[in-house]
């Protein structure tokens, strides 16, 4: 039988504060406390981690307690003995957090690299403009244009 209600009121927990926890919907949340639906399995793990116990102690089942094993539990920062299954399952949260961060420092280098080497090729590109434009010569442009107007003067003047 699942302990769920009263595992969460012996530790002060509210529905509401395990529902913010889960993400669970509170609807589905207070059907799975009161035995209404079946938890799938992976939301059965998050309430678990929620109340800070193993599902197995969700579901009722006695579990011998490792007396020589405590971590610092968040709320209070109190610390409180724990089984060893439930720091089984701290460390491989702890070691998956881990590897997510070391993933998310890689992507974001990456992309700061690709931003950096965007941003080279941007300057690079305005310096072969601005080498470009000091190049030109000014006074030429400036007579091939006088000469075309001139051109396209005396054509419009030909044609009325």
């Amino acid at each position: 039988m699942l302990k769920i209600k009263e595992i969460r009121e012996n530790k002060g927990v509210s529905q509401d504060r395990v529902v913010d926890l889960t993400g669970i919907p509170k609807r589905s949340y207070v059907n799975y406390e009161n035995g209404q639906t079946d938890i799938p399995i992976s939301k059965l793990q998050n309430i678990a981690s929620a109340l800070n116990v193993s599902v197995s102690e969700l579901l009722g089942e006695k579990i011998k307690e490792n007396k020589n094993i405590s971590i610092l539990k968040e709320e209070g920062l109190k610390y409180e003995r724990t089984s060893s299954i439930t720091l089984e399952k701290l460390q491989q949260d702890v070691r998956q957090v881990n590897a997510n961060v070391v993933s998310l420092n890689e992507g974001i280098t990456k992309s700061l690299e690709s931003l950096a080497n965007a941003a080279m090729q941007g300057l690079k590109n305005d310096l072969k403009l601005i080498r470009w434009t000091e190049s030109v010569d000014n006074k030429r442009i400036l007579k091939v244009a006088e000469d075309l107007e001139t051109f396209l003067n005396e054509y419009q003047a030909r044609e009325h």
